[in-house]
């Protein structure tokens, strides 16, 4: 299991990336805001974005938008994640 996180203004993002067999599972936690968790199954070429429904849900309690996205071709796995301050 990896764990990092990254600052952003006064905020501190954390996400744990952990392998089980063939399967990773992602989480996105900010504080108490929202935490989202998405499995990939590196088995074959897996594409998923989870953007609207993180940014929708943290534009309505902050200033900041933040868009995920999770990609995977075989056996690697690629985490992008944006942060974006903004008004509401």
């Amino acid at each position: 299991m990896r764990s990092d996180s990254v600052r952003f203004g006064s905020k501190t993002i954390g996400w744990t990336l952990e392998s089980d067999r063939t399967a990773f599972h992602y989480g996105l936690n900010l504080g108490s805001t929202i935490s989202s968790t998405i499995g990939l199954n590196l088995g074959s070429t897996v594409s998923s974005t989870i953007g609207s429904a993180i940014g929708s849900t943290i534009g309505s309690t902050t200033s900041s938008t933040v868009s995920l996205t999770i990609s995977s071709t075989n056996s690697s796995l690629l985490l992008i994640v944006n942060l974006k301050n903004g008004t509401k």
